[in-house]
This record gives structure tokens, C-alpha cells and sequence, in this order.
């Protein structure tokens, strides 16, 4: 085995668009279509641009379950030194080290510890750990959950941990250091977590990033690179892992081990340099604008982004790569270390692999030499705690969709600021970015084509279900996104102000509530069928409560209201309720009916109509109140409205010109309230607060909301008026205080 490698230096932190590949590793291969992968030298270049690769490694197993190798990476031999086995340090020379984290929902199977229990179950279900019944108890120092008092813990954000043999994640031994990765789902092959150097992950979606250091013992201050990559357990064959028919006996590690291989890949048919390029220096408009690749790629890798000049003291200075040849497989430093730089218009390609490293994970060959499945039992998905979300990958808060996932809990939150999508198969092209760059998906004109959520390439992996999908008769492109949401009986969803949602589907089931606490306040449109153009997601209306709290209008049809707990309708203008009121034309076209034992308060600003098939049964508590709800969508801390604020304030008239967005939010209020102007931080010359005998009770000149949030904590409840100034023009706002 190798015991070096070659890792780029760069000072770009990935985006989230890493979470895709250069093929799709979540579709179903066949033997006659399956991923293939040609050897040219070294690198690996990619075939074409849909082919990806097959190793033939033939090494052992690894004991670790869930792993990273370095030893296919683009730089590997690079180094000039030879490290010492298990040390990963040497003076003078780069280690490295890599960090596994949660960007999905904690699914966990709760057999795994408990003395083999998974083993006398026919099902894989995984479920949320349950903090509850004191199975689960979260612990904030070491981001994870301990269950009872066993020593492996449920991974959130694992530390940063060194390489094992300058190469691999976790030691072939499979313990001491640096532990080893397993999925919690391992457990169905026959044993359990409870051994220490076992680091257990949830069955989810993982970001994993290594990085570079410049000294030893790796750690946060030492970092002069890095690069990421997701993966989604939920889909595809690993769905199905581990890859034996039956829980009921132990299984070979040909079945639960599985690696990645990061591998950095140049397109082969990029555009060369002209020769007159060739030389020793740096041009950024060389690196970033004159290469473009053929299929109209992103640029991933600007080297206009990389810091020439490296922090660490034993190697002051790295230079940028200059080409040799006519592919980017020669570089030569312009200085005595090496260069450690991606080159442009390159991409990660980190598809999951099989034990040996040779295939995809959850394929293998057969007798007659066919590439085939491997057997398996499709895992289902619940959340059925109400567990904080917040704690999820709380700096860059995003959530990916999972495959599907059934909700039973009784008071789940997607909660503010949040963004929640699906993950892609392969790496979208820069006209596909450029039809996502749009205000309805957080985006305005200065977006970084990086950070554009782009649609999936993805479908629902259940499109035939005839009680699930009752519409399935319509192509699945129209109406059902990749990632499915099951609300069950007696469940709630509620989605916060300014979440992002993205390519997923609400199938909201009688006695299921799902609640906008503020409709128009977040991003991610959704398809009402009439115009599919740039919707995100979708709400199949199956007898449940949808509540889009703050909408301009609201369209209550098929619905079946049995939950006892109270529903508040809340409509700027208006609000229609019957059997064929809701102008998505893929809503059944049925009856809404308060049920006996029903809250339903219905409140709009101007008119409610109560149309033929709206029904309000004996027992029932419907309350009708055509007084306006005063509520509009407060300013959404997302990077866009950061960057369109800066714009609006610079538009902003020089006088005598009203600020016709002028808002408040919340309304009614009972603590603080917040001013703003379309929805973005508000700057005024004044603002004076009255009550309704004209008492001033709140002041102040040279106004900014991201400053100044009067407090009515302590004010009595009623009737306020603010009177804003600016320009020359003075605006009144009525808003209600309620204790």
C-alpha cells in the first residue's frame, strides 16, 4: 500500500453545490448499463462525460465500514517525502486530517444497542433518537447522542481526526486510532455499537471535508486546504444497506464495508491554454475566464480565489501551477515546494464504493460476469420526534431532503433561515445554474453560480403507489420532486418564517397539519400546477390542514379537518373554502369538512367565502372573522437579502417618494417589533410611535432596523400607529400589541 498522497492548498471553502458527482450514483445500474472507468496514465481522466469508474483494486477489506482513501486523488504521488506509516508528519511536509458531519435528519435504528436486537427483526426501519424515554440524551460537548450510558455515541459533527497510513480514515484493524466509521445501519449484519473506537453515524446525509496542514498534530489553526463532499445514504443501493436478504445472520464485510475514493477529474474535452500562456507566472484572467468546458460546465475552481502565499512557517510560499503539454497532468511549482492547486474546470467525483473499491456500493459481479445488485431490504424513514433542528449544521443551515421520510411527530419545526433541498446526481451546467439564479430561489443577478440551489436532477422514487400518489397518472416531472414528505395522522409540520425549500413533496394525510407561520416570507416557489416554470415543491392536499398563513389568498378544499387542535387560517385579502375552489388543478376536486371536535378560526382582511362543499358539522368550532389578521412577511436573513438590501438602500429616491413596502412584522406583536421596506432592513430619518389618544411612546432619529427593535413588552395591549419619515415623506402604520 502507498503511504502518501497529494492534497491541493487552496483557500476556497466548497460550496454547497459539491453535493453532486460527475455521474449519478443514486439511479439503478444494470448489467448492461452500469458505470465504467479507463486508465489513462495517471491521472484518471474521465471517458466521457457521463462515464464514470471502476477500480480494480482487489485489496482487502476494510474493517471500518463507512471509509475515506486518498490514494486515487489527482496529487497522491506528488510528494516528494515518504511518510511514516500511521504518523501522516514528516518536517517540512503537508498531513491531513477529515471531518464527518450531519446535514440531514438523525435517523438511527435503536437496535444497534441493544444486544443484538436488529437481527430479530425482518424490517429496517430507522426512526429519530429518542431523548424522550431516556434512550437518548444529547450531549452539546461532544456533538452527538449518548444512548443510555454507552460509550458509542451518534455522531452530529464528528472532531477533526487524522488520517491512519497517510491514506485511509480508519485503520484496517478496525480500532485504535484514529477510530473507525460505521454506519448505525451496520448493525443488521448481527452485533452492536458498544465498543469505544467505533464512531456510529446516523443513516442520513454526510458531509465529509478533508483537509490539508502545513504541521503536526493536525488541528483548526494549522489548515492551508480543503475540499467537500456529500453523499445521501437514503438513496439509491445504499437504501438498502447492508447488502444481505435477512437480519437474522452475521454477514461478510463484502456486505457492510464500503470507501470512497475522492478523485479530482479534468474534463478531457476542456479547451486547452493557447501556447502563449505558457510561462512561469499567474494570470487570473487566464485561469478564470479564457477556459471553458464544452459542455458548459462551472468553473468550480477559480484560481483567483487561491492565496499564492500559504500561512505556514515550514513551507512560506507555494507556487501556482503552470501547464506542461497539452493536459493538466504535468505541473511544475515556480518555486522549490510544490504547487498544491486544483486546475480550473476540474471537479471531485466521490461515489460511494464497494469493499474492494471496484464498484459502485451495493453492486458486485455475478457468475456469468455481469455487473448485478447486491440483495437487501429497503430501509423506511420516520421522524417521529420532535427533535431541534437547530443543532443540524447550525453555521451553514442546510438540510438535505432525504429520500422520503414518514412524520409522525406531534410539533415538528423546519425552523427560520433554514434551507432544506434535495441532493443532485451529477453536476449541473452553467445554463441550468443560470435558470435557477432567480428571486424565488433566494438568487439575484450577483449569485455565484456555486451557490445556486439548481433543481434536481432527481425523481421520487415512489411514483406508483396508488394510496400514497393518487395522482401518479401524471408524469412524475410535473408534480412529484425527488424528496417525499409523508405527514400521518395526528402529525405537524410547521415551516418557519424564510426557509428555503427545495425539490420535495407534502403528501399532508387527514388529521395532519402543515403550517406556514408566514407563506410569503421564504423561498422556494411552489407548484400550483397552472405554472411549473420555476416551482421547487409541491403540496398534495390529502385531507389534511394546509395553513399558508399570511398568503394573499388562501383556497381550503378536500379536506377532512379531524385533529382537534386549533387551526388559524390567517389571509391578507381573501379566503375560499369548498369542494372547487383551489385553482391547482391537481387538488381532488372534494368537500372541506370540520369534523365534530374541530378548532377552526378562518381570518382574512377583506372576505371569506364560504362556497358550495364547505361543510361545518354538529360538534364543530368554526369561527368566522373578516378582520384582517395585520401579518406580512418579515426580512429574511439569507445572503441574497443581504445583498439586495445594500442595492435597495443605494435606489432609494433622494425625495417626496413614499416607501410603498413599508411593513411591520409581527402584527399583532406582544414584544419587539420590526420595521422594514419590502421586506429588507428599514433606514429612516425618524420614527415616532403613538397609541390611540396620541401618546408618542416611542422615538427614534436616524432609524435602522438592523438596530433599533422597539419593545412593547411592557405597553398595553391595543391599537398603535408608526410614523415613518424619510426623504421628505412621512408613512403611517397601524399594528395591533395583544398580550
Amino acid at each position: 500500500m502507498r503511504n502518501v498522497f497529494y492534497l491541493l492548498v487552496i483557500n476556497l471553502i466548497v460550496n454547497p453545490v459539491s453535493a453532486q458527482d460527475l455521474i449519478n450514483p443514486y439511479i439503478p445500474y444494470t448489467a448492461n448499463n452500469h458505470p465504467s472507468m479507463v486508465s489513462i496514465g495517471n491521472p484518471l481522466y474521465v471517458q466521457t462525460d457521463q462515464a464514470p469508474y471502476i477500480l480494480f483494486h482487489n485489496q482487502t477489506y476494510y474493517n471500518g465500514e463507512y471509509e475515506i482513501s486518498m490514494e486515487e486523488n489527482y496529487w497522491y504521488n506528488f510528494i516528494n517525502n515518504t511518510l511514516p506509516v500511521n504518523q501522516c508528519s514528516s518536517s517540512g511536509v503537508l498531513n491531513f486530517s477529515f471531518r464527518l458531519a450531519l446535514v440531514s435528519f438523525p435517523f438511527v435504528n435503536e437496535c444497534a444497542y441493544t444486544n443484538n436486537a436488529c437481527s430479530q427483526t425482518p424490517v429496517r426501519e430507522l426512526t429519530m433518537p429518542n431523548e424522550l424515554s431516556g434512550h437518548f440524551t444529547y450531549n452539546v460537548a461532544d456533538s452527538g447522542w449518548y444512548y443510555n450510558s454507552n460509550p458509542t455515541i451518534l455522531m452530529n459533527s464528528s472532531g477533526m481526526v487524522k488520517f491512519a497510513s497517510c491514506g485511509y480514515s480508519g485503520g484496517q484493524s478496525g480500532g485504535g486510532s484514529p477510530v473507525a466509521n460505521t454506519l448505525v445501519t451496520s448493525c443488521y449484519h448481527g452485533s452492536q455499537l458498544n465498543t469505544p473506537y467505533r464512531r456510529a453515524i446516523p443513516h442520513s446525509v454526510i458531509k465529509h471535508t478533508v483537509y490539508a496542514h502545513c504541521d503536526y498534530p493536525p488541528n483548526e489553526n494549522n489548515i492551508i486546504g480543503q475540499f467537500s463532499f456529500y453523499y445521501d445514504n437514503s438513496r439509491g443501493r445504499m437504501r438498502y444497506y447492508p447488502f444481505f436478504a435477512t437480519n437474522a445472520v452475521q454477514a461478510g464485510p463484502e456486505n457492510y464495508d464500503v470507501i470512497f475514493y475522492p478523485m479530482l477529474i479534468k474534463n478531457q474535452n476542456e479547451i486547452d491554454l493557447p501556447s502563449q500562456t505558457l510561462y512561469l507566472g499567474y494570470d487570473e484572467s487566464v485561469y478564470d475566464n479564457h477556459i471553458v468546458i464544452s459542455d458548459g460546465g462551472i468553473n468550480y475552481f477559480k484560481h483567483s480565489e487561491i492565496n499564492p502565499t500559504s500561512a505556514c512557517v515550514s513551507n512560506p510560499s507555494f507556487a501556482v501551477p503552470v501547464e506542461i503539454g497539452s493536459l493538466f497532468n504535468v505541473w511544475t511549482p515556480n518555486a522549490v515546494n510544490p504547487s498544491f492547486y486544483y486546475p480550473c474546470y476540474s471537479y471531485i467525483s466521490a461515489p460511494l464504493r464497494s469493499a474492494e473499491g471496484n464498484y459502485l456500493a451495493g453492486y458486485e459481479k455475478n457468475q456469468q460476469n455481469q455487473i448485478v445488485t447486491k440483495p437487501g431490504i429497503r430501509h423506511s424513514y420516520f421522524i417521529d420526534q420532535n427533535t431541534d433542528l437547530n443543532i443540524i449544521n447550525p453555521t451553514e443551515k442546510e438540510i438535505y431532503n432525504p429520500s422520503e421520510a414518514t412524520i409522525t411527530a406531534s410539533n415538528f419545526v423546519f425552523p427560520q433561515d433554514y434551507t432544506f433541498k434535495t441532493i443532485r446526481g451529477v453536476y449541473p451546467s452553467e445554463a441550468e445554474a443560470l435558470a435557477s439564479r432567480i428571486l424565488e430561489n433566494g438568487c439575484d443577478a450577483n449569485t455565484d453560480l456555486r451557490e445556486v440551489p439548481v433543481k434536481t436532477d432527481l425523481t421520487t422514487e415512489n411514483t406508483t403507489d396508488a394510496i400514497n400518489f393518487p395522482l401518479s397518472a401524471l408524469p412524475a416531472t410535473q408534480h412529484l420532486y425527488a424528496s417525499r414528505y409523508y405527514l400521518e395522522n395526528n402529525s405537524k409540520l410547521t415551516v418557519q418564517n424564510c426557509v428555503r425549500l427545495f425539490d420535495c413533496t407534502f403528501d399532508v394525510k387527514q388529521g395532519a397539519t402543515l403550517q406556514f407561520d408566514d407563506y410569503p416570507a421564504h423561498y422556494g416557489k411552489e407548484d400550483h400546477s397552472f405554472d411549473r416554470t420555476n416551482t421547487r415543491f409541491k403540496i398534495q392536499t390529502l385531507g389534511g390542514a394546509v395553513l399558508r398563513n399570511y398568503n394573499d389568498v388562501q383556497y381550503l378544499q378536500n379536506g377532512d379537518i379531524t385533529q382537534t387542535l386549533p387551526l388559524h387560517y390567517k389571509a391578507i385579502r381573501e379566503i375560499y373554502a369548498g369542494s372547487n375552489v383551489d385553482p391547482d388543478q391537481d387538488i381532488p376536486k372534494q368537500d372541506y369538512v370540520a369534523q365534530s371536535g374541530s378548532n377552526i378560526t378562518l381570518q382574512a382582511g377583506e372576505v371569506i367565502y364560504l362556497k358550495e362543499g364547505f361543510h361545518a358539522m354538529s360538534g364543530s368550532n368554526v369561527y368566522i372573522t373578516p378582520t384582517s389578521p395585520g401579518g406580512s412577511a418579515g426580512p429574511c436573513n439569507l445572503p441574497m437579502a443581504a445583498r439586495m438590501a445594500g442595492n435597495r438602500q443605494q435606489q432609494q429616491p433622494s425625495k417626496n417618494v413614499a416607501l410603498l413596502g413599508l411593513g411591520i412584522y409581527p402584527n399583532p406583536a406582544s414584544t419587539v417589533i420590526k420595521l422594514h421596506n419590502n421586506f429588507m432592513p428599514l433606514k429612516a430619518a425618524s420614527v415616532v410611535i403613538i397609541d390611540v389618544y396620541g401618546r408618542m411612546v416611542y422615538e427614534q432619529t436616524n432609524f435602522n432596523s438592523m438596530l433599533h427593535t422597539p419593545d412593547f413588552s411592557h405597553k398595553p395591549s391595543g391599537m398603535y400607529m408608526a410614523k415613518v419619515t424619510h426623504h421628505g415623506t412621512t408613512e403611517t402604520l397601524k399594528f395591533m400589541v395583544q398580550h
